[in-house]
């Protein structure tokens, strides 16, 4: 992975930033024209701050850190609470935004122009729902996880603190940071020779996977409940490739032939990926095969004792995210050959856009009229608010 010297031009930088908002807009534009909170946005992240302040930074959910959603709460306590909605979707763009930039920085040298990888973010295969609400800021941070491990062995000190910096603040922004650690052994295998600048980035990455990790195993909680039956065609079959290939268009209940032929289309990209030309292409396919692999084998676990709950346009939608993110860049590199792998490549890109066109734009969120029990807040000092999906928040003048 090449980092360019100059600076991209301008008018790139801000193409880049048109046509990913324009993304945006086009997946989810009720969190433009009629912002309205989601789940953790505030339930967790909102009450939490305006009740314990910057205390609430040091708060774990579900096993793990929140850094980045917790500051933007942080910085959301000074803007007036009529505004919030807007606040925290606008903040999850700048976050989606800021990623697109880094991937337009670092992407050089694959091949596809390196704004091609920063549009594909927003291009995959996913419910829009996924898109544009700070709970799920942590998932479009950890795109950048990759190409951290992809740059080239680092011989600068301000390189290698910067990016130690940022795997530590990705680190402690959700649990991918233990994900990448096959990563980590990767690049070691890559690079050889551990330079001081290398134990540095190494050490950023250990340090936010001891604190995640040691809360992951604190708050570890055997699930209980009865199994229920499944078997891993209906799992990778139907639910991870027929979708990611044929998305939201057929019945869940798939044919046999299509769902069989979409599991042989996964083995033949798995097959294929260590075959694209040698060097920083291979070494980013394989890094991204290794984190998609990882993050997907979590979430089965998780949900181990019922995975089909999992579903890429349903209640699954983010833990799709990274693993399909993860083939779609596979298929950009092995597109952009010049073996016959460019037709595999060319076949998956397609597929995936199809896939990701039967349900690109997401319906809108319900309107609860966050006015309205705004006003009653300030009226009677106290307001018990609805937000999506079917949650309820306390809230009380301050």
């Amino acid at each position: 992975m090449t980092f360019p010297a100059d600076r991209k031009p301008l008018i790139l930088v801000i193409a880049t930033l048109g046509l990913v908002t324009l993304l945006l807009f086009l997946r989810r534009p009720d969190t433009f024209l009629n912002p309205q909170l989601w789940a953790e946005d505030g339930a967790l992240f909102l009450v939490q701050q305006r009740e314990q302040g910057l205390a609430a930074l040091f708060n774990s959910y579900s096993g793990y850190y929140h850094l980045a959603p917790r500051l933007i709460a942080v910085l959301g306590g000074a803007v007036p609470l009529l505004y919030i909605p807007l606040f925290y979707n606008m903040a999850a763009l700048v976050v989606a935004l800021l990623v697109a930039l880094y991937i337009l920085r670092t992407g050089t040298g694959l091949g596809p122009h390196p704004i091609v990888f920063a549009l594909a973010l927003f291009l995959v295969p996913t419910a829009g729902e996924f898109f544009m609400n700070m709970a799920s800021v942590q998932w479009v941070l950890a795109v950048a996880v990759p190409f951290l491990y992809a740059q080239p062995a680092f011989t600068e000190w301000k390189r290698s603190l910067t990016s130690a910096g940022l795997m530590v603040f990705i680190g402690l922004t959700g649990p991918f940071v233990l994900f990448s650690l096959p990563l980590l052994l990767l690049r070691r295998l890559t690079h050889g020779k551990i330079t001081p600048q290398e134990a540095l980035f190494s050490a950023g990455v250990l340090t936010a996977a001891l604190i995640q990790g040691f809360n992951v195993i604190r708050s570890y909680e055997e699930n209980t409940g009865n199994p229920v039956s499944f078997n891993c065609y209906q799992v990778l079959a139907e639910r991870f490739g027929a979708r990611m290939y044929f998305g939201n268009l057929l019945p869940k209940t798939w044919p046999v032939v299509t769902a069989a032929a979409a599991v042989l289309f996964l083995v033949i990209t798995f097959a294929a990926s260590p075959f694209i030309e040698q060097g920083q292409r291979r070494r980013f396919a394989l890094l991204w095969m290794a984190f998609g692999t990882t993050t997907y084998l979590a979430a089965l676990q998780r949900f181990s004792f019922n995975p089909l709950v999992l579903d890429p346009f349903g209640r699954g939608t983010r833990y799709f995210y990274l693993p399909y993110l993860g083939f779609f860049f596979v298929y950009l590199l092995m597109a952009a050959s010049k073996t016959r792998l460019r037709w595999i490549g060319r076949a998956g890109v397609a597929l995936m856009l199809f896939s990701s066109f039967t349900y690109f734009t997401s319906p809108p969120l319900e309107d609860y009229h966050w006015k309205d029990h705004i006003q009653q807040l300030e009226r009677s000092g106290t307001a018990t608010v609805p937000i999506n999906p079917h949650w309820h928040i306390e809230l009380r003048t301050q």
